[in-house]
């Protein structure tokens, strides 16, 4: 599915969630004035983001880890109410350090000002179909039922070694596995990034059918202007070429394969929360596109 189709499963995902979560037995609602707070994310590196999402691929039946911290942007001190929710298969837990966190609790007081880290750990099973999976951090005030901010932690099932299109597309970052390969409308996280601050990410064009073929890469711009997209081939630089869709691999035998390095670069101050840039791998075969994800700090 396109951005499009994946802003509306999100959505669909939190009415399930908003309608389904059940509050923690016998907690009651402490007495303040109306909270004000949001979520800040993060998934590997050192900063939060602002951005919704966090992207991380993991294999199957390995417990993947995100991190949301729970600020309170009010002029007082408040509590506030978190509830987790998931689709299945995915299993998603919430801890507060090594404590497990029921979904419903309200948290300690937090002063003005302040902050909580929250992590979710997620996992699917074996089997699982290669896709992407959805959980849900709701942040809402305890006496209103006010929602403050809703932020989603999605699992990425990691691609497998070999594909079976002759135009293949891989997409990794930092020491997370590959996504993608056969697989499309896959999306993958870096570090949240600050002003001139640079995020890599690795490509891979490779040929898993069983006839020779060449590879065509489109793609290579950000959805927020001030992330540059650099595209690499070695120490050539190939932007312009796949940006226009001309880029070829070139002839590629089974099972032949090319590396390229695309390096996403804060240059100046920026709006965004994040970006995405979209690569599409064209051939012989249904095209695969996949979406790399760069979260900017705050």
């Amino acid at each position: 599915m396109g951005n499009t189709a994946f802003r509306r499963a999100c959505a669909a995902l939190f009415v399930t969630i908003l309608t389904s979560a059940a509050t923690l037995a016998g907690t009651v609602t402490p007495a303040h004035a109306a909270a004000s707070g949001t979520l800040l994310t993060k998934g590997t590196g050192t900063y939060y983001s602002k951005s919704a999402y966090v992207h991380l691929s993991a294999a199957r039946t390995v417990v993947k880890t995100f991190s949301f911290k729970m600020v309170n942007t009010g002029s007082t001190s408040n509590r506030f109410t978190v509830t987790l929710g998931a689709s299945a298969p995915l299993s998603a837990k919430l801890y507060r350090g090594t404590t497990l966190i029921p979904s419903g609790t309200y948290t300690p007081g937090i002063a003005a000002g302040a902050s909580l880290i929250l992590n979710v750990k997620a996992s699917v099973p074996a089997g699982t179909r290669q896709s992407s999976y959805f959980a849900n951090l709701a942040l809402t005030d305890p006496e209103t039922g006010t929602l403050l901010r809703s932020a989603y932690a999605v699992l990425q099932v990691a691609a497998p070694a070999k594909g079976t299109r002759r135009n293949d597309l891989f997409v990794k970052t930092g020491s997370q596995p590959y996504i993608g390969g056969s697989a499309s409308y896959q999306y993958l996280s870096s570090s949240a990034v600050r002003l001139g601050n640079t995020a890599t990410f690795a490509l891979r064009l490779k040929n898993d059918g069983t006839s020779a073929a060449a590879i065509t890469l489109d793609g290579g711009r950000s959805t927020c202007p001030q992330l540059t997209v650099t595209v690499k081939r070695g120490l050539t630089n190939i932007t312009a070429a796949v940006r226009g869709g001309t880029w070829s691999t070139g002839r590629l035998a089974p099972g032949a394969s090319k590396d390229l390095t695309v390096s996403i670069k804060l240059v100046a101050a920026t709006s965004c929360a994040e970006g995405y840039t979209y690569f599409q791998a064209m051939g012989m075969d249904a095209p695969v596109i996949n979406y790399v994800h760069v979260p900017v700090g705050p």
